[in-house]
């Protein structure tokens, strides 16, 4: 018997099940929930993202064959070498810390690294799940140490209600425990700040409103850890001083542990106190599955817009590289959504080729059929033979309108293979073919990766499509977004709000979107204020002009 068998059989008697877990978290007095999550690295794996494990042993061979100058035989042995030879700035205890520190010299240097390891990875499917557990109110708060967007890139494509995300201590701030907005925390700071911590001396320290909150959020919510291995002495000195409390953490630790994996040493430690739990899980992805299976929630795949990232999201799931469907929950999941995305793609594609009732512009039988086989290419990945394809067709296209089909498809190829040059030289010819229709000038705007570029690009488009509705309401919408977590010297509030009055000016309807942007606008703005007087004033004000638009409308 290994000795990891041994120790949980040690502590059978703390053991619980996912089941137990899903009672606990269903008996909650309201519709405040009874815990937070908190995310690990161990949460990020199947979205592509390597784990600190996997990280450590490329940089340990790297720096044990840099400084001994000998050949690298195994890990035990670069240990021991560094333990010795370099005491100062080597800690085996906590290598990920020491090593990229070692690694990179300067907190840029850590940023653009990480910036690399996160960009353009998607959600995996337990993302999904847990968008669908917060949009049934069973938690509104989430807590990570990752430096990734997985969890807000769920929201935004899978729920209408947009988090609120704070990744740095002074957004921190601001944040109430009443707020049933969704709450993302990153401990550690984001990828786009040159602040984020990962060094030994940064993750032995919360800055002061970091700590505060977590210790406010305890006080009343339990915590559940995913994916989280304990390492980061700031956040477990705060629990276990929490733990101590008796009027704290009073609905309990749980902390998951995967089938294969030891109980981490920091775990073992705590389990001592009353009130901390394990769990044992196959992992994220399945424990987000059935926490939702027995909690009652389905996947709905929710959200209002149409979105090809969206879309390269769900057929990721589909294509399930690390095997999820294993799990028989997501296995039955991933069998009902192939059968979805099927009569999604062939119903898609007849209302985009129906959105023009111009009888010129009616698709020929052979090019529909040409769009559904290339559709079907892309979406199993096969992306040499859909662009070869592509380039024929557009070669022949006998119309503008088919060929902008054609151009948007390859531009689509370019995006999912990370060729940013390629794809924007093609949105060039797309926007040849009618540089004022404003459809195509906007589709360009999803190649940019920075949303600072997305903005100087919209903004320049503003002279050109001065009536616009969407390129205001668009242009907008990612503003805020910037603004979540910089300052207004790209664009202001102010700058927001004009352009939102603009769009509805021109149309008050209420599925005009620029009246939720207007109400996210004024959140964003107020989001780091004690004193919300000003943002419930505000509020309320554009509440009464929907009201008077339609006084029916539920608001």
């Amino acid at each position: 018997m290994s000795d990891r068998d041994t120790t949980k059989e040690q502590l059978v008697a703390k053991k619980r099940t996912v089941k137990d877990l899903a009672d606990y978290i269903k008996i909650k007095s309201g519709t405040s929930p009874n815990y937070s999550l908190f995310l690990g690295a161990g949460a990020s794996v199947t979205s592509g993202i390597k784990t600190g494990q996997e990280l450590v042993a490329k940089w340990r061979e790297e720096i044990y064959t840099r400084l001994s100058n000998e050949e690298y035989i195994n890990a035990e042995e670069a240990k021991k070498w560094l333990s010795k030879n370099h005491p100062v700035w080597y800690d085996p205890n906590n290598e990920y810390s020491s090593l990229f520190e070692k690694k990179f010299d300067l907190p840029s240097q850590r940023r653009r690294f990480v910036e690399l390891q996160v960009d353009k990875k998607l959600p995996s499917i337990g993302y999904a799940y847990l968008v669908e557990l917060f949009e049934s109110k069973f938690f509104d708060t989430v807590f990570t140490t990752n430096f990734d967007d997985l969890i807000n890139e769920a929201f935004y494509q899978f729920s209408s209600d947009r988090p609120l995300l704070c990744a740095h201590d002074s957004s921190i701030k601001g944040v109430s425990i009443t707020s049933s907005r969704p709450k993302i925390i990153k401990l550690h700071g984001d990828y786009l700040f040159d602040s984020i911590k990962s060094s030994l001396k940064e993750t032995e320290s919360l800055e002061g409103n970091t700590r505060e909150k977590l210790t406010e959020f305890t006080k009343e919510y339990g915590i559940i850890f995913v994916g989280y291995a304990g390492n980061d002495s700031s956040i477990m000195d705060v629990l276990k001083h929490l733990l101590k409390q008796d009027d704290y953490l009073r609905n309990g630790v749980y902390w998951c542990v995967r089938q294969n994996d030891a109980i981490p040493p920091e775990l073992i430690r705590l389990l001592g106190q009353e009130k901390v739990y394990w769990v044992e899980i196959e992992g994220f992805d399945e424990l987000m599955a059935e926490l939702a299976l027995e909690l009652g929630c389905t996947l709905s795949f929710g959200g209002n817009q149409k979105s090809t990232k969206r879309e390269m999201m769900i057929q990721n799931f589909i294509t399930d590289e690390y095997s999820l469907s294993k799990n028989n929950i997501i296995k039955s999941d991933l069998s009902k959504l192939k059968k979805h995305t099927l009569t999604h793609d062939i119903s898609s594609l007849i209302n985009e080729l129906s959105q023009s009732d111009l009888d010129e512009q009616k698709i020929p039988e052979e090019d529909f059929k040409n769009l559904l086989y290339i559709d079907n290419l892309i979406r199993n990945k096969n992306y040499s033979n859909a662009e070869s394809k592509l380039n024929d067709l557009i070669n022949n296209a006998d119309s503008d309108n088919i060929k902008s089909k054609y151009l948007r498809r390859l531009i689509e190829i370019k995006e999912e293979q990370k060729d940013t040059k390629s794809a924007l030289e093609i949105s060039d010819k797309l926007i040849a073919l009618d540089e004022f229709n404003i459809n195509y000038a906007l589709s360009r705007t999803n190649i940019f990766t920075d949303l600072n570029e997305k903005i100087h690009y919209l903004k320049g488009l503003l002279e050109k499509f001065p009536y616009s509705i969407n390129l205001k309401n668009h242009l907008s919408r990612i503003a805020i977004l910037h603004l979540e977590n910089h300052d207004e010297e790209l664009i202001t509030f102010d700058e927001i709000h004009d352009l939102i009055d603009k769009s509805l000016l021109q149309s008050s309807n209420l599925d005009n979107i620029a009246w939720r942007i207007k109400y996210d606008a004024i959140k964003t703005k107020h989001q780091s204020s004690y004193d919300k007087k000003d943002c419930n004033k505000s509020i309320q004000e554009l509440l009464d002009k929907i009201k008077d638009v339609n006084p029916t409308h539920d608001t």
